[in-house]
């Protein structure tokens, strides 16, 4: 409920340019209510907010919500990396490259970092220290961008550490150095 009453909040300001109506039920969407203003929203998602009141929940409910930092960020993509690795391991992946799953692929960022037919790096950090890691036999004890995997019969499941992210994420400026 919280999330789809923050999406149809947000929706208010998209209107059509210059045409300005009146909302035909604003109750439904909590208009007017402070705590729903997109500078509060995004203030509350950047930095953390506990014991929040939502309307409609019971007076008593209150909600906590993080802040999204960078950590939070990068944990949220090991999650999701980790969990389109089981799914890959027991065939429920999907294979288009459109789903989440693929785009985080360890063969989606090996082309992302090197070419594929030589091993010459594309990205000039991550190259490298991938061709080190996969070429010259890295992968048994990794280094600060690349772990090898925790079980050793799926040694495909490599792990990607917080730097490697933390490059990725500088690299499409995600975040600014």
């Amino acid at each position: 409920m919280i999330v789809q009453t923050l999406g149809q909040s947000m929706l208010y300001s998209l209107g059509l340019r210059g045409g300005f109506e009146k909302l035909a039920y604003p109750r439904f969407g909590f208009a007017g209510e402070s705590q729903f203003d997109p500078k509060h929203v995004m203030r509350r998602f950047l930095l953390g907010e506990t014991g929040v009141h939502i309307p409609g929940l019971h007076p008593a409910h209150r909600v906590d919500f993080e802040p999204y930092t960078v950590d939070k960020m990068i944990d949220l993509l090991q999650a999701a990396r980790a969990h389109s690795m089981r799914r890959k391991r027991t065939g429920q992946y999907e294979h288009y490259v459109g789903s989440p799953a693929s785009r985080l692929s360890n063969e989606l960022i090996t082309k992302e970092l090197v070419n594929p037919a030589d091993y010459s790096p594309i990205d000039p950090v991550l190259g490298p220290k991938l061709y080190e890691f996969e070429v010259d036999n890295g992968a048994a004890t990794g280094n600060e961008y690349f772990e090898p995997a925790l079980n050793p019969s799926h040694p495909n499941d490599y792990r990607l550490t917080r730097e490697f992210w933390l490059c990725m994420l500088r690299k499409y400026n995600y975040i600014i150095p």
